[in-house]
């Protein structure tokens, strides 16, 4: 099956209109999805989540479960039924990073 065309304009500071449309076209024949129809989720985030992930999240049970691996899930430290104070451990992630930035910038 032919990539789709992308649903809106791609614009990288980077990278020239061919460029992004064949970046846009691998995205979509590795990942089976158009990660660009997203708003502000742009080819550049789509290759960091494609290089971070990948395209086979089986690995993940469930939502709540990739929430925690992205290290955006709120912390669980609870002990007689209240929650202790402080954050979690600190998870360092691109994917994570590059999914704030998106949602920043919605």
């Amino acid at each position: 099956e032919k990539p789709k065309e992308p649903r809106k304009v791609l614009r990288s500071p980077h990278r020239n209109t061919a460029d992004q449309a064949t970046l846009h076209q691998a995205l979509w024949r590795v990942l089976g999805v158009d990660l660009t129809a997203i708003p502000t989720i742009g080819v550049d985030t789509a290759l960091v989540l494609a290089g971070e992930i990948g395209a086979d999240l089986s690995r993940f049970p469930s939502s709540q479960h990739f929430c925690s691996w992205l290290g955006l899930a709120p912390p669980t430290r609870i002990s007689g039924g209240r929650q202790l104070s402080g954050g979690g451990p600190k998870i360092i992630n691109r994917a994570a990073q590059a999914l704030k930035q998106a949602a920043s910038n919605a």
